[in-house]
């Protein structure tokens, strides 16, 4: 077993306020020891970010467990090299002095046909040298099981990314564990309990997998109303292995899974002023596909309609009552919700 498992988080809520991305950093100040990688910036490289992302930015680059990756999407292979490379510059240059760093970059909608790898190979290459050393973490997701010459280019592979319902564990048992340790899995939409997701968490890190994500929401413009018990119970299992998290922070600092995270904070765009601006958004990749205009699955569209200043409910103390009891108890005692105002990508 590869253990310890980060939090993957495609985190595609513009940050209105101080408060915008709490969710977020309550759970990193109360799981130390538990990774976080974090994309950033659905609304890619297309304007430099604007006050309320620096301030959010540099506030979340504080945190030695958080792992900040730069979004940019490839459409499945279908756009043109010198494009990306241009967006990937973007992110190069808030890692100058006293800009901000990134840690890496995440390639959405990355391709999965071999035909493809010299394609992702002149990416993956062009991004690791323009970033440099120590801040050249990169993270694909084809949202499928890949060749396993792709993983000579990357430091992990999203490999599924699908609803709970359409769950399956092909991936699990057919790539060889070596593999898996690189591999992550996203599952949204889901449907059952706290103690279901527990056994659920509990059987992704069984299956050697590096990370994972399980969302109540069908995209990720919204925070899980399970979002503080999933980073719980992930940072428990890690910990009841005597493996604990460790940083990545700055500029490739130090300890996680299994020696040197891959470190480095920051970057993302505002994207016109917080509001729907460029590729950003909802859901999009696998799942939420095509680059049509906000909402929760508009692939591409409206990078910033959602304020992330929303609290995510806490779950219920009693994992053994069914869902419907877990609602009513959330709606005694969990925090109240700041209305959304809009909206990625996986």
């Amino acid at each position: 077993m590869v253990l310890p498992a980060f939090v993957f988080l495609p985190l595609y809520m513009y940050p209105y306020n101080s408060t915008s991305w709490s969710t977020l950093t309550t759970s990193v100040v109360a799981n130390p020891e538990l990774k976080f990688h974090v994309i950033v910036a659905p609304n890619l490289a297309f304007t430099d970010p604007d006050v309320n992302y620096v301030a959010s930015l540099t506030n979340l680059s504080s945190y030695a467990n958080v792992l900040t990756l730069g979004y940019v999407y490839t459409s499945y292979g279908n756009r043109d090299v010198l494009e990306i490379e241009a967006e990937i510059d973007k992110y190069v240059a808030w890692n100058l002095p006293n800009e901000l760093p990134i840690g890496g970059i995440f390639f959405d909608e990355s391709p999965s046909n071999n035909s493809t790898f010299p394609y992702m190979s002149t990416l993956t290459t062009y991004a690791k040298t323009s970033l440099g050393a120590g801040k050249d973490y990169i993270y694909l997701n084809p949202g499928v099981a890949v060749d396993a010459s792709f993983y000579t280019l990357a430091d992990s592979i999203n490999i599924f990314e699908e609803s709970y319902a359409n769950f399956n564990e092909t991936s699990l048992t057919s790539l060889d564990n070596s593999l898996l340790a690189k591999s992550t899995y996203a599952i949204h939409d889901f449907t059952g309990t706290t103690t279901e997701q527990t056994a659920l968490v509990s059987q992704l890190a069984s299956a050697n997998l590096a990370g994972m994500l399980i969302t109540t929401q069908p995209g990720y413009t919204e925070w899980s109303s399970l979002w503080s018990s999933f980073c719980s119970e992930v940072d428990t299992l890690n910990l009841g292995n005597g493996t604990g998290g460790g940083g990545g922070g700055g500029g490739g600092g130090g300890g996680g899974n299994g020696g040197g995270g891959n470190g480095g904070h920051g970057g993302g765009s505002g994207g016109g002023g917080g509001n729907n601006g460029g590729h950003g958004g909802g859901g999009g990749g696998v799942d939420n596909g095509g680059h049509g205009g906000g909402g929760n699955s508009g692939g591409h569209g409206g990078g910033g309609g959602y304020g992330g200043d929303d609290e995510c409910d806490d779950d219920d103390d009693d994992d053994d009552e069914d869902k419907d009891d877990e609602d009513e108890d959330e709606d005694d005692d969990d925090e109240d919700e700041d209305e959304e105002d809009d909206d990625d990508e996986d």
